[in-house]
């Protein structure tokens, strides 16, 4: 099946005429890129690459790239050029691994044009990649999984199997399309008794409701764990003055708070340094200020005082800890949070299930026009579908994508530049997934001397050196302010964490 005949296009009409192709001779619509030294030497290094099949389409892929669409991310990178963000407000649904750090992820995906999402754990990154790729769906957007392998493509779809929703995902794998009309028709024959008649609205209502609940559960908990660090920090430096006397500090001291003393504990210091002992004004200064009266405090050693001070500062800081240690911990008592997100995730499946459901559902009916009229009813459905694929499937068939909405690069620090340029110049918006754990290796010929020549020849940027550079390290070095989210991942008590985030 040719994969140009199959490829998700933009509900709007007028919107799709402006945007659909990547190759248009319509310059009103597009940005000139001709001039433009890192196009050229992208350009010339596609002149150069070795043939991915036996039609030779990834070599020529950028040679027929005479514009390149201006909405596209690629315009944004050849022109170093950051796209203003712009808040998506939409509820965003989050079952798969729920946490602070999945919902900062999926939010920051579709608030920015380029982001980086980091995670050193396979499932918190393939959890990320779903999450974001059922959010698009869910809101008429069209989004494609670009992955390292066609192996590691269908992970993906695994999961989504297990779920019951793999018929949103079509899996590319050398230009052929794994999409049936038949599983969609039978996955809404079997869902018509149990979707007919819900209240999608108020079901989604009661689940931000459990979803803010959750996160603001999650946040006391983080919140906890930093608090008890802070208190055995605070017991470590609690020490005994060496002076071999025992001193104490003033009865008026001791009445004082953590924050007025440490706030006195800073003004001796600087006296201190600065006259070396305390005069008889700044004594009177400090009977008003903090009540001292005993002078004979001031004859002590600077550093016995400072211990003191700071002992006495940790003792009341420990004491105020205590208290948001207990009250932090009759919340959680009282709150099982591992329940919570199973029961989060089951609520958030059935409500896309059901989303989808009146989504295709109505498709379905619109179809039985369309094929009296005798129009094509499969591309109906296949809009709002998601795609994955791997990139070397990508490249081979690349002619024939248009502008995707959303774009999620897989492992970017293994993706060289130029298969990069390629993907960029088909998404609107772009997520590069990375792990730090991986380093770019270089692409698979990087002995040929050829790259050095054609880089001396245009001199771009070190930023888009071809050798030098994946297209993470390339994206930002151009785009340093990029927002990147590291995803976290806690193993709760004896539950199995496969089951429970995935």
């Amino acid at each position: 099946m040719d994969i140009k005949n199959d490829i998700p296009q933009e509900e709007n009409k007028d919107k799709a005429e402006t945007e659909e192709v990547l190759i248009s001779g319509e310059k009103e619509d597009n940005e000139t890129f001709n001039d433009n030294i890192a196009f050229k030497y992208l350009k010339e290094l596609s002149s150069h690459m070795e043939l991915e099949n036996e039609d030779g389409e990834v070599k020529s892929s950028f040679q027929f790239i005479e514009e390149v669409d201006h909405n596209s991310v690629l315009a944004n990178y050849l022109n170093k050029k950051a796209a203003e963000k712009e808040e998506d407000h939409n509820f965003k649904i989050i079952p798969f691994g729920f946490n602070l750090s999945q919902k900062e992820a999926v939010q920051t995906a579709f608030d920015n044009k380029i982001s980086i999402i980091e995670g050193s754990s396979v499932s918190s990154s393939t959890d990320a990649i779903l999450n974001i790729v059922l959010n698009a769906v869910i809101n008429d957007k069209t989004v494609a999984i670009i992955s390292e392998s066609d192996f590691f493509a269908l992970k993906f779809v695994e999961i989504l199997n297990k779920v019951d929703m793999d018929f949103i995902i079509d899996n590319i794998i050398d230009n052929e399309s794994d999409y049936s009309k038949d599983k969609i028709e039978q996955w809404l024959s079997l869902k018509r008794s149990q979707f007919e008649k819900r209240n999608l609205h108020k079901e989604r209502g009661e689940l931000k409701d459990i979803q803010n609940t959750l996160r603001e559960m999650l946040e006391n908990e983080d919140k906890l764990s930093l608090i008890q660090m802070e208190k055995a920090n605070l017991l470590n430096e609690i020490s005994i003055p060496d002076n071999g006397k025992k001193i104490t500090l003033p009865a008026s001291i001791l009445l004082q708070s953590a924050d007025k003393i440490m706030l006195l504990l800073e003004e001796y210091t600087m006296l201190i340094k600065k006259d070396k002992y305390i005069k008889f004004l700044n004594k009177i200064r400090f009977l008003f200020k903090y009540g001292i009266s005993e002078f004979g405090f001031y004859n002590n050693k600077f550093e016995n005082v400072k211990k003191l001070l700071i002992n006495r500062y940790n003792q009341l800081k420990i004491s105020e800890l205590d208290v948001e240690i207990e009250s932090l911990k009759n919340k959680l008592d009282r709150y099982i949070i591992e329940d919570e997100i199973i029961y989060h995730k089951e609520n958030s499946l059935s409500i896309l299930k059901g989303i989808l459901y009146e989504r295709y559902s109505k498709k379905t009916d619109a179809e039985i026009l369309e094929n009296e009229e005798g129009n094509n009813s499969e591309d109906t459905i296949k809009k709002n579908k998601a795609v994955i694929t791997s990139i070397n499937s990508f490249k081979k068939s690349m002619n024939g994508w248009k502008l995707f909405d959303y774009v999620i690069i897989d492992e970017a620090e293994k993706i060289d530049i130029f298969s990069g340029a390629l993907i960029l110049a088909c998404a609107r918006n772009i997520v590069l997934m990375s792990d730090p754990n991986q380093v770019f290796d270089g692409p698979y010929d990087k002995t040929n001397n050829v790259w050095n020549e054609i880089y001396k020849e245009y001199s771009p940027d070190e930023s888009y050196d071809y050798l030098n550079n994946s297209l993470l390290s390339s994206i930002t070095r151009i785009f340093p302010d990029t927002p990147k989210t590291v995803l976290v991942k806690k193993y709760r008590g004896s539950r199995n964490p496969v089951n429970l985030y995935n």
